[in-house]
C-alpha cells in the first residue's frame, strides 16, 4: 500500500519556503483535509498571493498513514511556485517521503524552463503549468510538471459532468473532470465560478485518496 500512497502523493502534491517574498496586493487560500480510505491522514493547505511581479503561490502538506494506530508512512511538502500569468517562472520545493529527502528547483530561462533536483536536470520548452489545481487552466494543458520529481507528464482531461458534493456542512453544485496520465488517474470537482473544491484518486493498490476543501463560504 505505501508504495502506491507514495505514488499518488507524488502527483497530488503540487507544490519549500524561502522563493520569493513580496506584499501581497490580495490573498486566496486553499484548505484540504486529506483521507485514505475514509481515514483522516493530515492536510494540504495552498496560500495564492497576487504581487505586481506575477502570483506566488505557497503550499505545505503533512501526511501520517497508520496501521493499528502506529504510524507507518510520513510524508512532508513544502514548496513555493512563483508564476507569470499561465506560465510558471520559479519553483522551488522540499519533500520528505518518509525518511528520502527530495529537492526540486526550476526557473524561466528564455523559452525554456531548466528544472534541477535529486534526480538531475532537465530543460523544457515553451509554457510549462504544474498540477496547479487551483488554476482551471490546467485543464486544457497535455503536459504537467510534477513539483516533487522533475518529470513532464502528458496528460488528457475529460469532463464528467455535473455532480453534487457535501463539504463543510454544504451541499454544493459542482463541475467533475477526470485528469488521466501514465500510472496516473485523478479526478477534480469545481465549483461553477471555477472554485477548486475535492480531489479523489485511486492508487494502483486500490485505495482512494480524497482531497475536501474545508475554507467554503456557504451558498
Amino acid at each position: 500500500m505505501i508504495r502506491a500512497v507514495r505514488l499518488i502523493f507524488a502527483f497530488t502534491c503540487l507544490l519549500a519556503a524561502g522563493l520569493y517574498s513580496a506584499v501581497a496586493a490580495t490573498t486566496q487560500q486553499w484548505h484540504f483535509d486529506v483521507f485514505l480510505d475514509g481515514d483522516r491522514i493530515g492536510h494540504h493547505s495552498f496560500t495564492l498571493a497576487n504581487t505586481d511581479s506575477g502570483k506566488t503561490l505557497t503550499s505545505e502538506a503533512r501526511f501520517t498513514v497508520r496501521l493499528f494506530s502506529i504510524p507507518v508512512y510520513r510524508y512532508s511538502h513544502d514548496a513555493v511556485e512563483l508564476w507569470n500569468g499561465p506560465c510558471l517562472e520559479r519553483i522551488e520545493a522540499a519533500t520528505d517521503d518518509n525518511g528520502e529527502e527530495l529537492q526540486l528547483q526550476g526557473r524561466a530561462s528564455g523559452a525554456n524552463f531548466i528544472v534541477s533536483g535529486t534526480s538531475g536536470q532537465a530543460t523544457l520548452s515553451g509554457c510549462v503549468m504544474s498540477f496547479a489545481y487551483w488554476d482551471t487552466r490546467i485543464l486544457q494543458a497535455d503536459r504537467l510538471l510534477n513539483a516533487q520529481n522533475g518529470d513532464y507528464i502528458d496528460v488528457s482531461v475529460t469532463e464528467l459532468g455535473t455532480d453534487q458534493l457535501q463539504l463543510a456542512g454544504a451541499v454544493i453544485d459542482t463541475r467533475r473532470y477526470r485528469l488521466q496520465g501514465e500510472d496516473l488517474l485523478i479526478d477534480l470537482w469545481y465549483s461553477d465560478d471555477d472554485e477548486w473544491l475535492a480531489l479523489q484518486s485511486t492508487t494502483p493498490s486500490g485505495d482512494t485518496l480524497y482531497y475536501a476543501r474545508q475554507n467554503i463560504d456557504a451558498p
